[in-house]
């Protein structure tokens, strides 16, 4: 199916047509879970048509499709509608100094305007939608870029976004590279773009040039620690969640396991599980099975020539095809770190399984290589081995003794760290993320008694009354520790100190 691109004389247009509506429309917080309920709607009623629209676009397992993306998506609306209301009311500040003891301050967040989404096509359902929940949640408008890679998904997302809502908030731009630098070119109030470093950068860019904050999702090498410390008995439940992460979506994962680290003094044990595993789950695959394909040709040749490239030895149970870009999964033993496969991330049904000594030196070889992963995955039932890894090694994620599920828990935040991205989404980390918090203070007339000696002219005697306003209780010396937590002897003399605080500025007011 061919994708009808937007003209790109027409971008410009329609992103002033988002700023219109955007202005002309206060979406209250009724109004939005109006939309969210038309949304949760239209897509309860076109489900199977998206799960059609995947597998054509690239055999993507209709069960993947229900269970990795429409699930999520449909548990999210409801998440987010249950508890917009709370979120939206204004919070009140829990603790004000002294000087601003006159006043009622509280923090309220407002939208941010117009918000550029920009989705990838290996889950273009989720990483299209959650944004676009966050955002209309929000009260935002939304111009929303689809992948050109999955043109039957595409389309179908474009028709049900322009005809669920009863506001045109969400505007669709289709294209590839000269649509999306023409969006790029625009002003908005947000960037949100999940894909690949090389583009996260071109984004990041441009949208400096406009001075619009971003969200970027980039991936990586998430790397897996399997340690010594697991149970023998439960090596194949490990390794099968293992391999499932690895192998979903034929690889296409940001999160999947890309690199497995295994403990020498378990590694050939892993590996002949693995392979009995592989074969449980692949065992009879063809490009005609049940399987996902790669996205396109160009796909395809980068993962077979990685697989031609490498030294260490493959275990598959199929064959590739080109004309159907399908690629059977693959394990690849004895990998060493600077091995074909180890150079960028696979974002193919690829596992490389690499062996360590120590689990010091596996940490250290993956800072070294590919620092600030998107998650982490750690098998251990060590306790101490777990905590080691988590306080040496920066993720965006973590999972321990499971894979790629903290994803899928919309409850929760999601996001990268350096060069796995920054910012944070889903449900309730959505709408801050897409909002603006802005502070309301608000000071009585009544105190201005209290507060007029912040007046010309500056005297000494101002100076001292603001002074004592100003300064809080101490409770830790020069040296020694800082106690966490204050004493009771303390609090008893900081409120005493509080009081005397308050009558020495009365006395002030009246001696001076």
């Amino acid at each position: 199916m061919m994708l009808e691109y937007t003209q790109v004389e027409e971008i410009s247009s329609l992103v002033d047509n988002a700023r219109r509506v955007f202005d002309s429309k206060v979406l209250t917080v009724q109004n939005r879970l109006n939309q969210l309920r038309n949304l949760y709607y239209v897509l309860l009623d076109h489900q199977t048509q998206f799960e059609d629209a995947l597998n054509k676009d690239f055999n993507r397992s209709q069960f993947e499709t229900s269970r990795l993306e429409l699930a999520q998506v449909f548990g999210e609306i409801l998440y987010v509608m249950r508890y917009l209301e709370s979120w939206s009311k204004p919070q009140k500040v829990e603790y004000l100094p002294l000087s601003f003891g006159t006043t009622y301050s509280t923090v309220e967040k407002i939208p941010l305007g117009v918000i550029l989404i920009i989705a990838p096509f290996n889950y273009p359902i989720v990483l299209s939608l959650s944004p676009i929940i966050g955002a209309i949640a929000a009260g935002n408008t939304v111009v929303f870029k689809p992948s050109e890679l999955t043109p039957n998904c595409s389309t179908l997302l474009t028709e049900v976004l322009q005809s669920c809502f009863d506001y045109p908030i969400v505007s669709v731009v289709n294209g590839g590279i000269t649509e999306t630098q023409k969006l790029l070119k625009q002003k908005f109030d947000k960037i949100m773009f999940t894909g690949s470093e090389h583009v996260g950068k071109a984004v990041s860019k441009a949208a400096a040039e406009q001075l619009t904050p971003v969200i970027l999702e980039l991936g990586g090498k998430s790397p897996c620690f399997l340690t010594s410390n697991c149970k023998a008995t439960k090596i194949k439940t490990l390794l099968s969640r293992i391999i499932w992460s690895s192998f979903v979506n034929s690889g296409q994962t940001c999160v999947a396991v890309d690199y497995l680290l295994v403990d020498e003094s378990i590694y050939s044990t892993v590996v002949e599980e693995s392979t009995k595993i592989l074969e449980e789950f692949y065992g009879t695959i063809t490009d005609k099975s049940d399987f996902t394909h790669l996205i396109d040709r160009k796909s395809f040749k980068r993962t077979v020539t990685t697989l031609q490239k490498t030294k260490g030895k493959k275990i598959s149970f199929g064959v590739a095809h080109e004309n159907t870009n399908f690629v059977p999964p693959t394990l690849i033993c004895d990998v060493s770190w600077d091995d074909e496969t180890m150079r960028s991330e696979n974002f193919a049904p690829i596992l490389p399984i690499i062996k360590y000594s120590t689990i010091e030196d596996a940490v250290s070889k993956v800072k070294t290589n590919h620092d600030t992963p998107l998650a982490c995955y750690i098998f251990s039932e060590d306790p101490r081995e777990q905590r080691y890894i988590l306080n040496n090694l920066r993720s965006g994620g973590v999972c321990i003794n499971e894979t790629m599920m903290h994803v899928g828990l919309y409850t929760a935040p999601f996001g990268g760290v350096g060069n796995s991205g920054y910012g944070n989404y889903h449900g309730k980390w959505s709408f801050e993320s897409f909002s603006h918090s802005r502070t309301v203070l608000k000071q009585p007339l009544w105190a201005e008694f209290l507060i007029k000696a912040r007046y010309p002219p500056y005297t000494k005697k101002n100076r001292a009354t603001l002074e004592l306003l100003d300064k809080g209780v101490v409770w830790f010396d020069r040296s020694g520790n800082v106690p966490s937590r204050r004493s009771y002897l303390t609090k008893v003399i900081g409120c005493c100190g509080l009081m005397v605080t308050v009558a020495v500025a009365l006395l002030a007011k009246l001696v001076f």
